[in-house]
């Protein structure tokens, strides 16, 4: 491994560091948020073509891939499984209380 390949490995590995310590300090009971949140109703913005968007639903799933979300698409219609990848997420959070 040549000098320059040395130096990037060690600057990816501090960066894998300092999110996992991220994680962990963002944590709801020892388990580290947005997983935390699995079951929760929660509020997405995401990025959809060109546009921001904003869905609310269930937290059903968070991988390394992204999270899924289950929600009613519209009146009257059942609750439908959505897929979003962490390229498309903006902000996740759980409702403002009402």
């Amino acid at each position: 491994m040549r000098k320059s390949e040395r130096k990037n490995a060690r600057r990816l590995w501090a960066i894998g560091s300092r999110e996992a310590d991220r994680r962990k300090e963002s944590s709801v009971g020892g388990t580290p948020v947005p997983e935390a949140w699995v079951g929760e109703s929660v509020d997405l913005v995401f990025i959809s073509g060109a546009s921001t968007e904003y869905i609310s639903g269930r937290l059903e799933e968070v991988n390394d891939r992204g999270m899924t979300l289950s929600s009613l698409t519209h009146v009257g219609q059942p609750k439908q499984l959505l897929f979003y990848p962490w390229s498309a997420i903006i902000q996740l959070s759980l409702p403002a209380e009402r």
